[in-house]
């Protein structure tokens, strides 16, 4: 999950189009209250199966918990912003021509900079948490990998942050962006027809091996955002049909059935056969319903506009900050759990306790983003502009 270059708020002549950053802020949010379960509460089920454990108040809290099951799925609201964002310059007639070496040093400062030191940052964790005890052995293997995002393909995550998963995946979108870029510049219903084909058939070949850490599962759910940013700036992009609103509500209720099955069955499908293939086809069934949902976004942004300054000042930022967000909020969170258990004996019972390590994570994501995102945004940005004034010259 990552954010594109540009400036804070995507513009065209005519308008500003808010709702991007907005919910690209909402959906990394999602994820931190996905995650904080892990290392900052007993669970739901151990306050069920232990009526002493804590008293009516923290049960009564712990029902709070049950929606952020199912924000995890905001990872898939990621690919299709990701899309979006990374074709929009390049859209329409009068988007720019793809300079492949602006484009390369343009995304690899964006990316890798933070990524590094958000990877540096886990290991000083796992490191904290192996000689407390915590953590039985430190994986240097991994750790090597992670450095070099390869750890999808020839390793694990880090034990610590293992929603770096979705770094690498990303980077193999960006890789390929140029084949999306042609493709979309031909037709947008072609493309799109064929990055359905791709995901599907990786989604049916998963039924024999594993392959969540491929990017072909997701292909057709970041090409769609891509897709919408080519429409909008050919002015081509009018409100969805009531029926695709009720498509894309079915799609949402497939996704959130498929997290619950997942769920209810202690199955967290991490490798082949039955149960791989249906988390990545619930995966592409949130990825349809977010890209329907982009679509009556940026279609009425009028209702964006009706949020009071205060909101809209807090939903940018937090658009801002996400990439940052989504980099360093599992260590940060295995290291509080840690400082917790070692305090108290014990993971907090009541479920409250975890929203002020929430807040903690947008502050610690915000001085990520000042100190070492923002400045290596600026660098990319000076020498994309180095480079095409060369060319010029």
């Amino acid at each position: 999950m990552t954010k594109a270059a540009g400036p804070k708020v995507l513009s065209t002549n005519s308008e500003e189009i808010y709702c991007i950053s907005y919910l690209r802020g909402l959906a990394a949010l999602g994820v931190v209250f996905f995650h904080v379960r892990v290392d900052l509460w007993v669970g739901f089920i151990a306050l069920k199966e232990n009526p002493s454990l804590g008293g009516s108040f923290a049960k009564y809290a712990s029902w709070l918990s049950l929606p952020t099951i199912f924000m995890g799925a905001g990872v898939m609201l990621f690919f299709v912003i990701s899309g979006f964002c990374i074709h929009y310059p390049y859209a329409g007639p009068n988007g720019k021509k793809l300079d492949l070496q602006e484009y390369i040093v343009r995304r690899f400062c964006r990316i890798y900079p933070p990524y590094v030191v958000a990877v540096l940052f886990t290991f000083a964790v796992q490191w904290l948490g192996y000689h407390s005890g915590f953590l039985k052995s430190l994986d240097g293997h991994n750790d090597l990998l992670s450095v070099l995002m390869l750890q999808n393909s020839f390793g694990n995550q880090p034990e610590c942050n293992p929603a770096l998963w979705t770094i690498p995946i990303e980077v193999a979108f960006y890789i390929f962006f140029p084949l999306v870029y042609f493709g979309l510049r031909r037709s947008s219903w072609s493309t799109l027809a064929a990055g359905l084909v791709v995901s599907l058939l990786a989604i049916a070949s998963s039924f024999l091996a594993p392959i969540q850490s491929s990017f072909l599962p997701y292909w057709f759910t970041w090409i769609a955002g891509a897709a919408l940013a080519e429409q909008h700036k050919k002015k081509d992009l009018p409100p969805p049909a009531p029926w695709l609103g009720f498509l894309g509500v079915l799609f949402l209720f497939m996704g959130l059935v498929e997290i619950w099955h997942n769920r209810a069955n202690a199955a967290l499908a991490q490798g082949g056969g039955y149960d791989g293939m249906t988390k990545l086809a619930g995966a592409l069934a949130f990825g349809i319903a977010f890209s329907l949902f982009l679509w009556w976004s940026i279609t009425n942004q009028w209702v964006y506009r009706l949020l009071p300054s205060y909101m809209h000042k807090s939903l940018m930022h937090l658009g801002d900050i996400s990439y940052s967000l989504y980099l360093f909020h599992m260590p940060l969170f295995s290291l509080c759990g840690w400082m917790w258990v070692s305090h108290f004996g014990e993971k907090p019972v009541n479920y409250l306790i975890t929203l002020p390590f929430v807040v903690l994570s947008i502050v610690v994501a915000s001085i990520a983003y000042q100190y070492t995102e923002a400045p290596a945004h600026l660098a990319g940005r000076k020498l994309a502009s180095v480079i095409k004034s060369r060319r010029t010259a």
